[in-house]
């Protein structure tokens, strides 16, 4: 990255923007696609266990949780030393490439507990490459912008492209398996397809982050440096921010894991329409970004989140009442809009929140993607605890007879458990404070 002695204080350069929001293509299709098919393709196509399908899956997400925060700190630490966050970026791209394609290369001889293990294994890694990419990368816009508003239009822009990514992810990859052929093969070569993709991507984003602008990293003592940790709690306006945004996260990854069963339970169809559904649904998140963006201004972040919040609970709550496609799409179109604002308004207030702390920006921003991925790891985790409580019959084909309660869980599942999860949110948003000098 270009060190330009301080951040701009008025607009970056359109291209500018773009260039780096380009990078969230990859993030888009690396945190999509397992959240919406690999608790499905462990259990319907592996025919592994709901409850140790998803404690695979949890294994991975955790293990994030100590991974991030690491990532973040020995980013400030080079950033302190006056080098760029770039080689992260790069590093982190390679090895995403090679990894997540992994993740759903499920070799033929392979079956049960030695399916787990693998799946398991390989899902760490694509993980821990992930942070090496995404802690820095995210950590950004709080260096390029004095600007508060501008740093939102940053991000925004960042999350269209996280948002088109997640189409690819979400609605292309379930698409492409059906292409492909479905089972075994068609999962690994969905997963290489977009694996390496993502990983030329990723290395786009690389070349664009080594230009951007970034403000001088003071130089913090040893103690500083330590109390990311000691402090966290001390951080209020930090605290204040994140605790509602695992909820939402845990919200949001419940439907994306209820949402395969839900399209092949409720709906009898398969991975196409699957696609189709997350496809709408993603597409009108992109296209709420500039409404949360008016709204934000308009009313402040705190309350836009709030409308964000409802506006979500109403469409996804509604979906137990929906019994064809057609009603299921509106329902998620609905849904969409109100999840751009879910994505665009924490992370707005997070760029906010790390200026007030220059030295950690990284390492914060690390602890927040960690705390994001622990929401993320509790949805197939409560999707497949009530799946197991209401007897689901795993198969290497998903064409085994289920209980009739299985209906009444994955229904369950998908619209009322995302409602019950954002109930907090949805108190806490107005009380998160819009100012960056004045959340702490």
């Amino acid at each position: 990255m270009a060190d330009t002695g301080g951040p701009p204080t008025g607009m970056l350069p359109t291209g500018q923007v773009v260039r780096y929001g380009a990078g969230s293509l990859v993030t888009g299709i690396y945190s999509a696609l397992p959240s919406a098919l690999l608790l499905y393709f462990m259990t319907d196509t592996l025919a592994i266990a709901p409850t140790l399908a998803a404690a695979g899956i949890a294994v991975a997400k955790l293990w994030s949780v100590v991974c991030d925060p690491l990532v973040g700190r020995l980013s400030d630490i080079s950033a302190r030393r006056g080098k760029s966050r770039a080689p992260f970026l790069l590093w982190g791209a390679l090895a995403c490439a090679v990894a997540f394609a992994l993740v759903f290369a499920v070799p033929p001889g392979l079956q049960g507990g030695a399916a787990l293990l693998y799946v398991t294994a390989s899902f760490v890694v694509a993980v821990t490459a992930y942070s090496v990419y995404s802690v820095p990368y995210v950590a950004l816009p709080a260096e390029m912008s004095d600007d508060p508003h501008e740093r939102t239009r940053i991000i925004s822009v960042r999350l269209a492209f996280a948002f088109a990514g997640g189409l690819v992810g979400a609605a292309g990859g379930p698409a492409l398996v059906g292409v492909l052929g479905g089972g075994r093969a068609g999962y690994a070569w969905m997963s290489l397809a977009l694996g390496l993709g993502a990983g030329v991507a990723a290395l786009c984003a690389w070349r664009a982050v080594m230009r951007l602008p970034r403000r001088p990293v003071p130089v913090a003592s040893v103690g500083a440096q330590a109390s990311i940790w000691s402090g966290l709690l001390r951080r209020r306006s930090f605290v204040r921010l994140t605790v509602p945004y695992i909820l939402i996260a845990a919200a949001i990854s419940t439907l994306t894991a209820a949402l395969p069963y839900y399209v092949r339970y409720r709906l009898g169809a398969d991975e196409s329409l699957l696609g189709g559904l997350f496809f709408v649904m993603l597409l009108s998140s992109i296209l709420g970004l500039p409404a949360g963006t008016i709204l934000a201004r308009r009313l402040g972040k705190p309350l836009a989140l709030a409308v964000g919040i409802g506006l979500f609970c109403v469409a996804v709550g509604t979906l137990g009442l929906a019994a064809t496609p057609m009603q299921a799409g509106v329902l998620l179109v609905l849904a969409g809009v109100a999840l751009g604002g879910l994505q665009l308004i924490p992370f707005s207030l997070l760029s906010d929140v790390l200026r007030g702390y220059p030295t950690n920006e990284a390492a914060l921003t690390g602890v927040w993607t960690a705390a994001e991925k622990s929401g993320l790891a509790a949805g197939p985790v409560l999707v497949a605890g009530m799946l197991s409580v209401a007897g689901f019959v795993p198969s290497a084909g998903g064409d085994a007879a289920q209980p009739a309660g299985v209906l009444t869980a994955v229904v369950l599942a998908t619209a009322l458990l995302p409602v019950a999860l954002l109930a907090f949110p949805l108190w806490a948003a107005p009380k998160i404070m819009d100012r960056p000098d004045g959340l702490g």
